[in-house]
Formats: structure tokens, C-alpha cells, sequence
């Protein structure tokens, strides 16, 4: 799914000075400030984050909140979301008509490394003064993605729940085919995805045989003297489930059929409303839902379909109201005469060699994901799924049903959502596959670099892991996205000039180079149109007739291109995990609601293996459920029109569904929406939490009541942190290892969560400094400046752990160059402990080896530097007391003390020397694991 906006302009320069709003540091960093005394957090968004509103959240500054970002040269918009609402900079002049009636912040990073705050401007221009000019053309891949989730049906009639394949199919999945064919010299790239091609099969199926086939086609049919208040009130809230601009209000009956419903301030007054609609509307506004969404091609023509059937739906259209229950069989008589020429029209092109058809692991998976959720960086939940054998049996059976479908194997292949890890690559190999893709982004990560150059990212590489290789090519992201969110809102002449100039430049750089290019456009192949007038007609007209007037550009299907010039770069065991947002996974993984849908999988799937299942029915709903969809519209990082609480019901009452067909009685938990939920058992104290699959090789206590910090701190004096005592206090530390996982262990006096903080505790953050290596990147110095200690220089540390009971900031490992992971925590309230676990896949297996660990107790703040609580002369509602030392005074309140170096912890945290600026230094405990 592509679902955000962003831009390519040329710009008009503001003469205004910014009033240090965004700079750029002497480490060639942007870095980001807002001003706002009062908000508790504030998140950066923008086109260089793919306008994800809840993963670069920004530190709080006094009364301002920063963050930094390395960010290539080019144009970025952006916009702050303090407190869940969405502003622009107001620092920074130069903004841009955000589509929603409000503003995105816009600034120029110049190769130089300056910033210009610049108003942008369409570029104007004539495609055929962009001339040929000898030497090697630019070649580009278009690739449109189409795809539906696995939808739910109604147990009793197998009736789907929704009727987004059958309108998608008629006014996107038809017709982005057929009019491919009126371009001669035109290339493209289609995906279809397996789970919609199956739907839609099934849905003519159902149709042909007399089954219900969808809810909406149902009451579609339904006469409207015969419908209930319960389903009048369905057709007023869902029949206009389309966009109004271009889909409703262009047909005058529709649009007054939409202003009849009563409006109660936010929601829909359904009892007033349905006084309103008579009959006769109802009969309307049941043919106009159905209507608006054919491809303007069956609106305005009579269409000759590759089956022989000729359609038109204008006669309708033309008589706009008053229609009778033969027009409505009419109408939906045509769709699905379209509907049974999506395929045939495929096949017709792949033959004429005008399209390549691709195909994506068979429930549209992130892969990598089912293959094993450690893969991730994110948050993980409190299991580890991991499905290799999943993996395999998505990529084959997307093989075995192109095979079905087209009579031959396919040669590319789009992974879900663009998600690709080293990993899987031999899964793509085995089931035959030759090429895949994934974005720019996933490159530049595999690279080690923030971003990529023309000449790295428009050459096909060779992915090979273990001996087994595939050729993988890189979305451009922002051409695609400009097809995608923006050209929507220009004219199309200028929206295609825009694009082709910008490739011409390419051409310009590379036509003397012997090596061909090739620029690769991915994107929905379907729901950026409604978004367009005429769904998007007028615009590909001008691109396919821009593209084929170009003499120095070629469009190409990808396996031709790759036949003739094969890949010459190779990615070897080196494939970053990531996906097209931000080339990570954190879409589908890492917050709350979705960690708990991931443990909810992992459930059922274990459930399945340890009755040896191997039912196709049953693996098929197992495989359904490992869909990417269902983990999209968790979390704050999307929502679903209808509400992300449909989708929560749809997904739970599908795993619920899976324990029924093994003959299991689903577990109570699935009848309790995950929506706004918390882990219950990272609180109360689970196996995961109580380490039960845990060998711990390591366990020393730390002397009680030591929580004093250098013998003479004091606790705050708010009524949160009585009795004042304890619940800082460190009594024991303990490592272990499970069969793939380092854990770790802390013991408090008391373990108490005044503040609901979601992990279980509120009060202690925790730092976690190992030294595990020498050879590996290392450090004397904190991170952070927090906890305000420096190391022993015996034992410079490889890897941090940063433990708080708030996920945003307190579950994360590090890297002294500032590398990040997300890890699991818990608490234990049974034993006031807190249990940390971090695969060994990232910091190595501690048999046999001697870690330094040097571990440090603060207390939690959420405003503090660091979120480490400040500590003045004397203690007060808010800040520990007894420091006399200023800035340069710990902020350590417990530490492991390692008594064996004949210093206690007193007279580490003692060991500050103000005239030198002087951090004190602590030494660690070294552990041997064994």
C-alpha cells in the first residue's frame, strides 16, 4: 500500500532569514527545533520518513523539542505533530497546500550542505523540446501494484464482508491492462497479487452459481421496499464509500443524495437521516454506489471485452435517476462481465509482449517477518515467530497459482509492501523466481549510507545469500510517489513534464556511459486514481503518449531488460531487512496493538505444529492470517476509513476461526479488541517475564538500601515515590540465555508503577553498558549524557540497553556509533524484576567469553536529560536532592558495584573533579558465561 504525498519542484527563493528553526551541524546533520513549552511530545514527519507520524519522535529541550537527521541534498517537506495534532514549522516560511486544507513545511538541503527556505512552483514545459541527443537511451520500469486483502467471509453463507475486489475490478483492475494496448511501444509491469486473483475468481464463481457474493451486492439487490431500518441505515452510512470530489459529486443525483443525510456534529443522525430517503432514493443511491465506480471508459463508450461481451454502463449514467430493479441487475450484470475479463485481457497482453506480468508471496506477507520476526529492528513482541517453512509455502504457492492462471512460470516477483532480508532471498531462488524488488532506501541501508546516488540506484544488482542469487532492482521513491500523491492536483501536461524532465536529466547524465540505466516506478495501481479526475484517464493519456514520443527514453518490461543486460553489481550476504517505508518494518510491528497480534499468530501457529496439522484448509487460513494488511491498520501509524476496530474483529475472529477448525476452543483473550490494548502478561508476570525457559549462568546481589547514589542523594518529595526508599533500589542482578536470546535480570527493593507506564513500571530507567569485544566499535564515554559517568578505560563498552517501563524511549539496544534495536521488557511484580531479553543474533553467544557489565539505576524522568532525573541541592517535588556539584554531578542513584576492585559504589560516583571537568568514572562486573 502507498498511501502518503510528497513532492519534486522547482522553487521560487523567499528572501526571509529562518529564526534557527532547521540548521545543518558541523557533522552534516539537519537538525530539527520547535518551539512548544506546552507539549509533552512532539514527532517529525515528513516525505524523508514517508509521512509516518510516531517513529522520529524528538527530544524535549527545555521548552523546545530537537532531533537530528542526515538527510540527502534535494527538497523535504515536513510538519511536527505535537500532542497527536499535525502543525506546520512556524519558524519557516516557505509552505506548501498540504491537500487538507492546512500546510507542509518545505526546505532546500543544497549540495553544499546550506539550507534554502524556498516556496515551490510547478515546472511548465513542452515534453517535445526534451530532445535525443545520441548515445545511450534511459530505460524505465513501470510497475503497477494491485492487490486486495484476504477478506472475511460470513461463516453461515460465505458471503464476503466487503466489496472492495469487485469494485477495484471494475474501475482499476480492467482497465490499467486494456489501455496499455492503445500506446504501441509501451512497456509495463503489473503485479497481481495471488490473494485478489483467487477473490475474484471466486467471486464470479458465486456470482454465476446464484451464492451470495458480497454484503453490499446483497442489499444492492435487495428491493428497498423490502429493506429493514438496520440495512437502510447500512446503505445511508456505506454507500458512499467513494471519493466525494471525483467519484460523488461529479453525477448531480449522487450528490444530492449525499447532502440527505443528517449530520449530528461529528457523526451521521442515521433515524433522521433515514426519514430523508424514500423508496425511490434508496433504489438511486443503490445503482449510483454501483455506478460510480466503473472505469470511465464503460461510462462514456460501449467497450468490446477479450471474451466476446460488450459493455457499457452510459445508458445509466445518462438517465441519473428513477431507476427501476432491471437497471440494477443491468448494472451488476455488466460488472461482473468485466469482472470475468480481468484475466483474459491479462493473458491477451502478456502474449502481444506489451506487459510482464509479476506476482507476490500468495497472502501478500512481509516475508521476512514469517520468515523470523527477529529480523526486525522494532519493538518485538513478548514471542518469536518464526515460520521459515511459511515463508517458502507463500513465495511457491503464488508460483503454483500463476501457473494455474497464465500457463507459464513468472519471472519477477514484488514482496509484500517491498520487504526483503538476505534471508529469504534463497525462497525467491528456489520457487524460480529471477528478479525482485524493493525501494531506494533498503539500498542505501544495505550500502551503509543515508541515501543513494542516480548511479547506484538505477543498475540492477545480484542478491545472493547462501549460495543461491536473484536479481533485485530499486524503486525510486520520490517519482513514484509523485505519480502516486501529487500529480493528483496539477494538470496533466504539466504533471507529465515534471516527471520526463526530471528523467531526461538522468539521460543527460548517463547517455555517454556504456552501462544502461534503468529507472524503476512501483506504486498502487489503484488507489491513487480516485484521487485524480477521471480516475486518472487525462493524466496516463499524456504519460504513456510522453513516454512513447521520447526517443531517448525506452519503457521496459523488467525480465527483458535484465535478458539483455544482466546484473553486474552483486549484494553478497548483504541484503538490509526493510521494506519501502522507511526501509524498515515498523508498520506492521514494534507497537503495542500489533506486537499483541504478532503473539496471537504465533499462538495459533505453534497450536497447528504441535498437532502436526497439515490440512490444506487449515494451512491456507493460517496463511491468510500472516497477511501484511492485517498488522497495517494496527497502531498509530495508519488508520482504515471504517475504523481500525473492524479490522481487529475481522483479524481476530480469523484466528479464532483457525483454533475452531483444529478442533482447539479459542482462548479467551481473542474475544477482547486489541485496540488500545496492553500486554497483560509482560505485567503479571508470564514465561517470558519470569525467565522460565531461562539457564542462568550468572547471579550476584547488590547491598540493600544503597539507593543514595554517592552516599548522600535524596529522593523526590512527590507522594509517587513513597516510602522514599526501595523502589530505586537494585538488590540483585542475574544473566542467562535461552536457546536464542541474552537475558538479563534486575531485582528492585520495589517494583511500583504510580504513572501506568505501559511496560509494567514507572520509576527506575536503567542503563545497561556491555563491553563484549574489543575488536568491535567501542567507547569510554555514555551515549547519551544522562546518567553523567564516564568508564573504565580497561573496558570501553560495545553495546547499551536504555530500560523504561515507556516503549517510545525505553527498549532499545545501541551501538556506539549509534546504531538501534528494539528489544523485549517486562515485569515481573511477583519478584519486582525487570527482564530484558536481546537475541544473540545481535550481540553474540556469552559462552565462554568474559562480558564487562556495567549497570546503572536512575530515576525515570520523561522531561529530564536523557530522561534521567536531575538532581539539585535539595530534593523537591520533581528533582532528587544533595547535589552540590552542578551539571557535572552523576544522576545515578544504584549501580551494580563491583566490591572485588576495593572501590564501593560511593566512591565511584564520588570521583568527580569539577576543575578539570571530571565525570566520575565507574568500573564494571565482569561476568563469564558459561
Amino acid at each position: 500500500m502507498f498511501k502518503r504525498r510528497v513532492g519534486i519542484f522547482i522553487f521560487i527563493t523567499y528572501s526571509l532569514l529562518l529564526f534557527g528553526a532547521i540548521s545543518v551541524r558541523k557533522d552534516g546533520k539537519v537538525e530539527f527545533r520547535y518551539y512548544a513549552p506546552g507539549s509533552k511530545e512532539v514527532f517529525l514527519a515528513g516525505t524523508f520518513n514517508n509521512w509516518t507520524p510516531n517513529n522520529l519522535k524528538m527530544r524535549k529541550e527545555g521548552d523546545n523539542f530537537v532531533l537530528e537527521l542526515s538527510l540527502p541534498p534535494g527538497t523535504h517537506y515536513y510538519k511536527f505533530i505535537a500532542d497527536n495534532i499535525w502543525v506546520e514549522d512556524p519558524d519557516n516560511p516557505a509552505k506548501v497546500g498540504d491537500g487538507f486544507g492546512g500546510y507542509n513545511s518545505v526546505f532546500v538541503l543544497t549540495e553544499d550542505g546550506s539550507i534554502r527556505f524556498e516556496v515551490p512552483r510547478q515546472k511548465k514545459g513542452n515534453v517535445s523540446d526534451l530532445k535525443y541527443q545520441g548515445g545511450e537511451k534511459l530505460y524505465l520500469a513501470l510497475l503497477w501494484h494491485q492487490h486486495q486483502p484476504q477478506y472475511l467471509k460470513d461463516p453461515q453463507t460465505g458471503e464476503y464482508l466487503e466489496p472492495w475486489v469487485r469494485l477495484h475490478g471494475i474501475k482499476d483492475y480492467y482497465d490499467m491492462a486494456a489501455m496499455v494496448n492503445d500506446y504501441p511501444g509501451l512497456s509495463v509491469n503489473i503485479n497481481l497479487t495471488p490473494v485478489l486473483l483467487s477473490q475474484l475468481e471466486d467471486i464470479i464463481t458465486r456470482y454465476e452459481s446464484g451464492m451470495p457474493v458480497d454484503k453490499y451486492l446483497r442489499l444492492t439487490l435487495k428491493d428497498p421496499g423490502t429493506l429493514s431500518d438496520e440495512e437502510k441505515d447500512f446503505l445511508i452510512l456505506s454507500f458512499f464509500s467513494a471519493n466525494w470530489t471525483n467519484m460523488i459529486d461529479i453525477y448531480p443525483r449522487y450528490k444530492e443524495l449525499r447532502l440527505k443525510r443528517v449530520w449530528d456534529g461529528n457523526t451521521i443522525d442515521l433515524k433522521a437521516s433515514r426519514a430523508n430517503f424514500s423508496a425511490e432514493d434508496l433504489r438511486d443511491l443503490q445503482c449510483w454506489f454501483n455506478l460510480a465506480w466503473f472505469d470511465p471508459m464503460f461510462k462514456e463508450g460501449v467497450v468490446l471485452l477479450p471474451t466476446g461481451d460488450s459493455v457499457t454502463v452510459k445508458p445509466f449514467i445518462d438517465k441519473g435517476r428513477s431507476f427501476t430493479e432491471e437497471d440494477k441487475k443491468a448494472i451488476i450484470d455488466a460488472q461482473f462481465k468485466i469482472l470475468k475479463s480481468i484475466i483474459p485481457v491479462h493473458r491477451e497482453l502478456i502474449r502481444a509482449g506489451k506487459i510482464e506480468i509479476t506476482t507476490t508471496p500468495y497472502f501478500h506477507p512481509i516475508l521476512p517477518l514469517i520468515y523470523d520476526s527477529y529480523l526486525t529492528s522494532e519493538l518485538l513482541p513478548q514471542r518469536h515467530f518464526s515460520s521459515p517453512e511459511d515463508a517458502y509455502n507463500q513465495v511457491r504457492l503464488a508460483v503454483e497459482k500463476y501457473r494455474e492462471l497464465f500457463g507459464m512460470s513468472p519471472y519477477g516477483m514484488w514482496p509484500a509492501e517491498g520487504a526483503v532480508a538476505k534471508e529469504i532471498s534463497p525462497s525467491f531462488a528456489d520457487a524460480g523466481i529471477k528478479w525482485i524488488a524493493t525501494d531506494e532506501k533498503v539500498l542505501a541501508r544495505t550500502l551503509g549510507k543515508d541515501f543513494v546516488l542516480p548511479e547506484e540506484k538505477y543498475l540492477p544488482y545480484t542478491a545472493s545469500f547462501q549460495g543461491k542469487s536473484v536479481s533485485i532492482i530499486f524503486r525510486d521513491t520520490n517519482l513514484s510517489d509523485a505519480i502516486g500523491f501529487r500529480y493528483s492536483s496539477m494538470h496533466p501536461q504539466d504533471a507529465v513534464y515534471d516527471f520526463l524532465s526530471n528523467l531526461y536529466n538522468y539521460y543527460l547524465e548517463f547517455k555517454n556511459d556504456t552501462i544502461p540505466h534503468i529507472v524503476v516506478v512501483i506504486l498502487d495501481g489503484e488507489n491513487a486514481w480516485e484521487n485524480y479526475q477521471h480516475d486518472g484517464k487525462d493524466f496516463l493519456d499524456a504519460f504513456y503518449r510522453g513516454i512513447t514520443g521520447s526517443e531517448w527514453l525506452k519503457s521496459v518490461r523488467v525480465s527483458e531488460f535484465l535478458q539483455k543486460f544482466p546484473p553486474r553489481r552483486q549484494l553478497v550476504d548483504n541484503l538490509y531487512p526493510g521494506s519501502w517505508i522507511n526501509a524498515d518494518f515498523s508498520t506492521w510491528i514494534g507497537e503495542s496493538e500489533e506486537n499483541m497480534a504478532w503473539d496471537a499468530l504465533y499462538d495459533i501457529r505453534e497450536k497447528i505444529k504441535e498437532k502436526n496439522v497439515s490440512d490444506k484448509d487449515v494451512m491456507m487460513q493460517m496463511y491468510a492470517m500472516e497477511g501484511s494488511d492485517w498488522f497495517w491498520w494496527y497502531g498509530r501509524d495508519q488508520e482504515s476509513a471504517g475504523g481500525d476496530y473492524a479490522w481487529d474483529a475481522m483479524f481476530r475472529g480469523g484466528i479464532k476461526n483457525l483454533y475452531k477448525m483444529i478442533g482447539l476452543t479459542p482462548p479467551e483473550y481473542l474475544d477482547r479488541p486489541f485496540i488500545g490494548g496492553v500486554y497483560e502478561t509482560g505485567i503479571s508476570g508470564g514465561v517470558m517475564a519470569k525467565g522460565e525457559d531461562v539457564r542462568w549462568f550468572f547471579s550476584m546481589e547488590d547491598k540493600s538500601g544503597d539507593d543514595y547514589g554517592p552516599g548522600i542523594y535524596k529522593y523526590p518529595t512527590d507522594a509517587s515515590f513513597a516510602p522514599y526508599k526501595d523502589i530505586l533500589d537494585l538488590r540483585k542482578y542475574m544473566v542467562g540465555e535461552s536457546a536464542d536470546e541474552v537475558v538479563f535480570k534486575l531485582v528492585f527493593g520495589k517494583l511500583t508503577n504510580p504513572w501506568n507506564a505501559p511496560l509494567g513500571f514507572s520509576m527506575p530507567i536503567i542503563n545497561i553498558y556491555l563491553a563484549t569485544d574489543p575488536k568491535l566499535p567501542n567507547s569510554t564515554k555514555t551515549l547519551f549524557s544522562g546518567a553523567n559517568v564516564e568508564f573504565d578505560k580497561a573496558y570501553p563498552w560495545n553495546y547499551f540497553l536504555k530500560i523504561a517501563g515507556f516503549p517510545d524511549y525505553g527498549q532499545h539496544l545501541f551501538t556506539p556509533d549509534g546504531k538501534k534495536w528494539n528489544v523485549k521488557v517486562f515485569a515481573d511484580a511477583s519478584e519486582s524484576a525487570v527482564v530484558i531479553r536481546v537475541p544473540k543474533s545481535i550481540i553474540g553467544e556469552p559462552k565462554g567469553k568474559k562480558w564487562a557489565h556495567y549497570v546503572i539505576v536512575g530515576s525515570q524522568d520523561g522531561y529530564g536529560p536523557d530522561n534521567f532525573r536531575k538532581v539539585t541541592p535539595e530534593p523537591s517535588q520533581w528533582t532528587l536532592g544533595g547535589n552540590d556539584l552542578g551539571d557535572i554531578a552523576p544522576r545515578v542513584i544504584d549501580m551494580l558495584d563491583p566490591a572485588y576492585t576495593g572501590e564501593d559504589q560511593r566512591d565511584m560516583l564520588s570521583s568527580v573533579d569539577p576543575e578539570v571537568n571530571q565525570l566520575a568514572r565507574i568500573k564494571p562486573v565482569v561476568v563469564e558465561g558459561r
